[in-house]
């Protein structure tokens, strides 16, 4: 037993070190650097393989490092069980400190330094006690451990969700459908203990409704969908809750142009997903098509974010451009012999983000104690007030106000003169 609580003495001395954890606060710092500069798995619109054919050699050790999925690699869950560790044992601490704080009465040797003291004579008051003290504002000793234990919810919060949460991702066309079952979607990063993200009923994507400003900015994006048999629609900030999972819609929209190619391997469908460009209004896309044909496909969007009643395809096959033009629904046309090219139509396609996180009540949670430490600490003021009678002979006793206001003193000016005329004082001004 005594060498366990010799070991449980270091190891508690060692993780309320303060170089810990500055390393830890540098260390989550670094991760949100690299979240900033490397491109990650679900990032959009640059995915990381593009960026593989730009820098293969260095996206392969950025990968090995998990680099470019910071919130969800291991050293990273490794780091934020460290600061939930570290955060405990100073929680503990706090709370500790708090309920000694919040029970103990205060000591006469606490007011020798006190700024704001008053005092007078006055007749002898039968039956006052020679040392009285008052005290408000006791739950300002709250805000700390309050605040901090808020903090201890988040960082929790954030360990389950790297571990136990998951994340899926999926771009879909008006008019089609994502399956129930985890491989419906296009890319699913499932934390290390969780299972991947799954619907139990097919979401079928009816229609994308835009509204924009008269800049072009975004003024509105909502996607009306049909899950099972019953319509519903999906916002940003309006999401389809399906049990543990949650299907959001991303910001990421445009317009998606439809076309079969008919050749001598036979028909294949495809469709040119246009992505928003550096010009305000214009969307871009590329397709790769199976016969090794390049579909560049470029369309405008007007400031009542009606889709184009036309793009402007371009089809190369490597250097050579094989066709050029703009084309709407219903347009056939040939690329070379024996390639046709059918335009089926002009639609909206958005991104669909799931997500299955079990600790996003814990989370809020954190949040809202974090506001309320907050408070206690700033808006609420400790005040010891120390009242000493002193006899002086011939009837009279000298009466003594003293306040200890923990912060803010010159603020307690006025309750130093209601203190002290609640005791007797019948000057001008404060005694």
């Amino acid at each position: 037993m005594v060498g366990l609580a010799v070991v449980w003495t270091t190891l508690r001395g060692a993780l309320r070190s303060r170089t810990l954890i500055l390393a830890e606060l540098l260390l989550v710092a670094l991760a949100g650097v690299l979240l900033t500069l490397v491109p990650q798995q679900d990032e959009a619109p640059l995915p990381p393989e593009h960026w593989l054919h730009a820098h293969p050699a260095l996206v392969t050790a950025l990968r090995v490092l998990e680099l470019d999925r910071v919130l969800r690699a291991h050293w990273f869950a490794a780091l934020i069980a460290l600061a939930t560790v570290t955060l405990s044992v100073v929680l503990v601490d706090q709370w500790r400190r708090a309920a000694r704080v919040l029970v103990r009465a205060p000591e006469e040797s606490q007011f020798h330094d006190a700024p704001l003291r008053g005092g007078w004579e006055r007749d002898v008051v039968p039956g006052t006690a020679a040392l009285r003290f008052q005290v408000s504002g006791r739950a300002a000793g709250l805000g700390p451990p309050v605040f901090h234990s808020g903090l201890w919810c988040v960082v929790v919060a954030g360990l389950l969700r790297v571990l136990w949460g998951a994340d899926a991702q999926v771009d879909l066309v008006e008019g089609e459908t994502l399956r129930a079952g985890p491989g419906a979607w296009s890319a699913q990063w499932p934390g290390p203990l969780a299972a991947a993200v799954s619907l139990e009923a097919p979401m079928r994507f009816d229609r994308l409704r835009v509204a924009r400003y008269a800049s072009l900015d975004l003024r509105g994006l909502v996607a009306e969908v049909t899950h099972g048999d019953e319509p519903v629609e999906v916002a940003v900030n309006t999401p389809l809750n399906v049990g543990p999972e949650r299907v959001h819609l991303a910001l990421l929209h445009g317009p998606a142009v439809l076309l079969e190619v008919a050749g001598a391997r036979g028909a294949e469908r495809a469709a040119v997903l246009a992505w928003p460009s550096s010009t305000r209004g214009v969307y871009e896309g590329t397709a790769v098509l199976e016969t090794g044909m390049d579909v560049v496909a470029r369309a405008r969007i007007d400031e009542e974010a009606h889709l184009p009643a036309q793009v402007e395809l371009r089809v190369k096959r490597g250097s050579a451009l094989l066709f050029v033009g703009a084309v709407a629904a219903g347009a056939v046309f040939t690329v070379e012999p024996g390639t046709t090219f059918t335009v089926h139509g002009i639609r909206w396609w958005a991104r669909f983000n799931g997500s299955r996180d079990i600790a996003w009540w814990l989370a809020y949670a954190g949040f809202a104690l974090c506001v309320l430490g907050a408070m206690l600490m700033f808006l609420v003021t400790r005040v010891d007030t120390l009242v000493r009678v002193t006899p002086c002979g011939a009837g009279r006793e000298r009466v003594e106000v003293v306040l200890r206001p923990h912060r803010f003193a010159p603020l307690y000016r006025e309750r130093l003169d209601q203190v002290a005329r609640s005791e007797g004082w019948r000057g001008e001004g404060p005694p």
